[in-house]
Parts: C-alpha cells; structure tokens; sequence
C-alpha cells in the first residue's frame, strides 16, 4: 500500500508539473496576444519575445536540439538505438556483458527504441505520448521469425518482439547564453502480462535533468542527473528470485562534447554514478552499479535528427573483444 501512495504521489507531482507548463503557456499566449493601449511598450516588447523565441528554437546543442522534438505544433517523435557487437565482431548476434557483471556471459543484440507524437505547447515545452518496444537480434531474424514472436536461439526461448509499454512525458529545454537546461518528467505504464501480471508492474515515474555549459569555442560539458520510481504491487512471487523487481534508479552522467560544426561533433560519457534499489531494500541501500563509458561522434544533419554512432566498454574490461559499437538516433518528423 505504501509504494502505491509513493506512486500516487509522484504522479500528482508529474501532473501538476504539466498543469503549470499549460498555464504558462496560456499566460505567455495570452500576454503576447492581449492589446496594449501603449504601442510604444508593445513595440519594445516584441523584439525581446521574438529574440527569446529565437533563442528557445535554436539549441546550440544537437543532442539537446533534437530531443527538445519537433518545432511543428504536432509531429511525430521517436528514439532508436541499436546495441550491437563487439568491435572485434560488430554484426554478430551476440554482444559481450561490458558492465562486468559476468565476463563469460553474453547478451543478445537489439533495436530498442520508442515511437509516438510530440505537442508543441510553446516554443520551449514539448508534451509527448509515446510506445517502447524492443527488437531482438534484427540482423539475424528472419520475417517468419518476428511474426511468431519468438525463436530457439542456443537452447534459450527468447521473445524477438516486445512492446515496453506506453509513455506521456513533458520535455522544457532552454538556453541561454552560457548554458542550456532540459528538464524531462515521464510517466510509463506497462502493456504486457509478463510486467503487469507476472512482475507485478504499476508504473513508474521519472525525472531528468540536463545542465550544458556552452562556450564560442564549440567545447561543452554537462551532466544529467535521473531518478525514477516505480511501483509494484505487493503480492508477487518474483520478490526473492532474479532481482527483477527495481524501485529505483538513480544517476549523475558526466559528459563532455566538442562541436567541430553545426554537424559535427564529438562526444564522450561517463557512467560512474548509477546506483539501484531493489524492493525491499531501505532507502539509503542503494547498490552502485558497475561502470562504463560510451565514446563517439555526433552527427546533426537538422535540428530535429540526431545520430550518435559510439562504443561503450568498462574501463576494467577495455578490450576489443569487451568493447561493444553501437549506433543511437533521435528522428523528429
């Protein structure tokens, strides 16, 4: 009962979030549009919103650009990344566990990513309804393969097709001369019985913040920090078995990123503070989960797309055999 309260809470702080971004909205519009009996005030105004408009459409950083959505009142939105292999074998099937959990174990390649549509509420936020899924080993699936939704892969069952669930979250990202925040609140809710009915899956909540220093020098660094909850229902049979149960994540990601041009550029992240909760932990027991680095290049052809090609290995384990490529895309439409 306690976790479905904590839930319920962070959900009325998402709605309320978004309750004063619309009004907001409605106050900027209703300022801009209202009539002044003095032009000369009006006149100086409007140079100072359509310079801030200006500025607010105009993110100097392309990942930030492209995640801020469309700039259409609707468009549609989507994230892809595809998890590849290791450098020594970038197409194979199988991709080496880099977070050193286990050194002998391998995962499986995939397509993970999330579709939807953004609403453009003002030239700064963004509310977007959204759908996750994941696409088990894409290169080595056949059609028949993916329509019967899962194959006999070395012994394993493994679904190839998964829907994660849907998404409603509320993107504000701004700059200003020396710096650009994004800030993101989500809410995700499960579709499918396995999280739902087996896992015992409420939803989560999520927030994420991104703070960017930018310079003339093209030179960038950040953080983003994210912390989300979710909530399960009480009587489920998983709570001893596999860990499947999270309650919370919670990271710091350090970043840097040097812009060559306004389509080039380099990037590097560094995940050495992600920790997590597991239900039934207390609240200060939070493990510290194993750390990585992802390296590579950004690539902005507009200010709406965002490609990311990179490699991601653990600094203890930085072989090319541990190290695995990877391609991300932000696509606004």
């Amino acid at each position: 009962m306690t976790q479905r309260r904590l839930l319920t809470l962070l959900c009325s702080v998402a709605l309320l979030a978004l309750t004063q971004g619309l009004n907001s909205a409605q106050a900027s519009e209703s300022t801009a549009y209202s009539g002044s009996s003095n032009a000369s005030a009006a006149s100086n105004t409007a140079p100072a919103e359509a310079a801030n408009d200006q500025n607010e459409n105009n993110i100097s950083n392309p990942r930030l650009s492209a995640a801020a959505g469309g700039r259409s009142k609707f468009s549609f939105y989507s994230v892809f990344s595809y998890l590849g292999g290791s450098i020594s074998n970038p197409l194979s099937s199988e991709r080496p566990n880099y977070r050193g959990l286990d050194q002998n174990q391998m995962e499986y390649t995939s397509l993970v990513g999330s579709l939807g549509i953004g609403y453009r509420i003002n030239p700064a936020m963004q509310a977007r309804l959204t759908t996750g899924f994941e696409w088990v080993m894409p290169l080595h699936n056949s059609l028949e393969d993916t329509r019967r939704n899962e194959t006999n892969y070395q012994g394993n069952r493994v679904r190839i097709f998964n829907v994660s669930g849907i998404s409603t979250s509320l993107n504000y990202t701004t700059q200003t001369e020396k710096r650009i925040h994004a800030t993101e609140v989500g809410l995700s809710l499960p579709t499918t019985s396995y999280w739902r009915d087996i896992v015992g899956l409420v939803g989560t909540v999520s927030l994420e913040h991104t703070l960017i220093g930018s310079f003339e020098s093209g030179f960038q660094p950040g953080v983003t920090l994210y912390i989300d909850h979710s909530g399960y229902v009480n009587d489920n049979p998983l709570d001893n078995q596999n860990r499947v149960r999270v309650q919370n994540y919670l990271g710091a990601y350090p970043f840097v990123e040097y812009q060559v041009n306004d389509t080039y550029g380099f990037r590097a992240v560094f995940g050495f503070f992600e920790y997590t909760r597991f239900v039934g932990k207390a609240l200060s027991d939070f493990e510290r989960m194993s750390s990585y680095i992802s390296m590579g290049v950004n690539i902005a052809p507009s200010k709406e797309i965002w490609l990311y090609p990179n490699v991601q290995f653990a600094p203890e384990m930085a072989t090319w055999n541990n190290t695995n490529v990877g391609i991300s895309m932000i696509l606004n439409l």
